[in-house]
């Protein structure tokens, strides 16, 4: 098993070794510094894969201390000083971690295209694969995610052993998962909630928000300081599922099926990366285009060929948007009702400024930008770019305030929505809040729709994230992406 994850691994740093190389050669000033040579030096190759671990392990343990950092800085901004911040801590761990973290543990029989890549061109044995990945994941989660609880637990004064004691608990809920989809397959020979893994996000979600609630009204079970303690039992729990899965028979038949079903998606985009499946046009979007008609006669040049893209490609844009009006309608009244129930008091005002930086997170969330420039991607540039015209300065300028400004009006649609939502709520629930810092919240809301649509926009011009085989991905977009994500 070692020397199957040690040969895995490397496989992958060299993936991503070869990729950073790629796009490291298309930078202009800096390009002749990494010559095409470099594709064959091993010895280079193995310095930088080095560099490459180095940054994994500190971007792996940064993501998990920043994961822990949040739910501390929920407890300080809802709990006062004198209040029980170690038990609303451990709480908010069980919600987030355990229940509604376990509910998206989907990676037994999920396909990406290193899996397959792995079990169907290179034919390594998928039972001895997937156990070295699935062991392999749950010893990082453990090990970059201890430092952190260990440093939030001492923080609200807690017994040190707490912090294996939850960690414990959540391995055993999320192996717990793991049996359970084993048995799935083993009994319905399908996948297990692949088709349904959107409901059970949605599901912990609304779990995530509960969690957070709770908190802002102080019910909080003051004995799970030492109730906690019982997370050991986990270990066990752990111990069982792994003896279950060293002995399953169907991980051949079920990684076959996940395989197909990824091969299926991809077919379906016509494409190489099944990221691009969702911005395919279907049958119903080519009859809408026979009835065009003169729509945009009056329009001329780029006017005319974005107003017509877009036209054609509303089902495209107007979905997610559709999707993500769902969401917030729903919780807004899940939000509402849950208030008018427990009966908010004048502490939700300051728990609501407090929580109103967290609009950058839920704006980023609710734009469509990745969206909208894989299919600006697929459906468009991918086949003009090949003109000289296309590529010309002004021809590129003029595209992107053209974009810009379809892509604002869709952002714009949510972002009103939950502006009036946010109006509402507070007015149905009487929570005193100054007009200023209302308006302020509208502003900043709708000043942030316009940011992440010149922000996603902006990469996708200038670091180019895919290629024209469409299974390539700009490690520096990536990056960048990810830096606005953590800020």
């Amino acid at each position: 098993m070692l020397k199957c994850f040690l040969t895995t691994y490397r496989i992958r740093l060299s993936t991503a070794v070869n990729r950073w190389i790629y796009y490291l050669r298309k930078i202009p000033l800096i390009k002749h510094l990494f010559p095409a040579s470099l594709y064959h030096k091993t010895g280079l190759k193995d310095g930088l894969s080095c560099i490459m671990v180095l940054y994994a392990v500190l971007s792996e343990l940064f993501k998990k201390s920043f994961y822990v950092a949040v739910l501390y800085g929920l407890i300080i901004m809802n709990v006062p000083s004198d209040g029980p911040r170690l038990a609303a801590f451990l709480q908010l761990f069980l919600f987030f971690s355990v229940i509604g973290g376990s509910m998206n543990n989907l990676m037994m029989f999920q396909t990406d295209e290193l899996r397959r890549m792995f079990l169907k061109i290179m034919r390594f044995d998928s039972s001895l694969y997937i156990r070295t990945y699935v062991y392999s994941e749950y010893l990082m989660y453990t090990v970059f995610m201890l430092p952190g609880m260990i440093i939030a637990i001492l923080l609200f004064d807690g017994n040190i052993l707490l912090a294996p004691a939850l960690l414990s608990l959540a391995l055993g809920a999320h192996t717990a998962i793991d049996y359970l989809q084993m048995k799935w397959f083993e009994k319905r020979h399908t996948l297990p909630l692949i088709k349904h893994n959107i409901k059970i996000v949605f599901i912990s979600f609304l779990v995530f928000i509960a969690g957070i609630v709770l908190i802002m009204q102080g019910w909080i079970l003051q004995p799970l300081v030492n109730i906690c303690y019982i997370g050991f039992l986990g270990i066990p729990i752990t111990a069982a599922v792994f003896m279950k899965i060293n002995r399953y028979p169907y991980f051949s038949e079920a990684s076959q099926l996940s395989i197909n079903y990824f091969n299926q998606m991809i077919f379906a985009a016509g494409t190489g990366d099944s990221a691009f499946q969702d911005v395919v046009i279907r049958d119903k979007d080519i009859a809408e285009m026979t009835s065009d008609g003169n729509t945009f006669a009056n329009r001329h040049g780029y006017e005319y060929l974005n107003a017509l893209f877009f036209h054609r490609q509303k089902r495209i844009f107007f979905r997610p948007v559709r999707n993500r009006l769902l969401i917030l309608t729903a919780l807004a009244l899940f939000i509402i009702i849950l208030g008018r129930i427990i009966k908010v008091s004048d502490q939700a005002a300051a728990s609501l400024n407090a929580l109103f930086p967290g609009l950058v997170f839920i704006m980023y969330i609710m734009n469509i930008g990745i969206r909208a420039t894989r299919s600006l991607f697929y459906n468009c540039d991918a086949s003009l770019l090949q003109y000289s015209f296309y590529r010309r300065k002004d021809a590129v300028l003029k595209n992107f305030a053209i974009r810009l400004r379809h892509l604002v009006t869709y952002n714009m649609i949510p972002a009103a929505v939950l502006c009036i939502y946010l109006t509402v709520g507070i007015s149905v629930l009487h929570i005193p809040i100054s007009a200023a810092d209302m308006a302020i919240s509208i502003i900043t809301i709708l000043l942030l729709s316009v940011l992440f649509s010149v922000h996603y926009l902006f990469l996708y011009y200038v670091f180019q994230p895919f290629t024209k085989d469409y299974n390539e991905k700009n490690p520096f977009y990536t990056i960048l992406n990810n830096a606005m994500y953590i800020v």
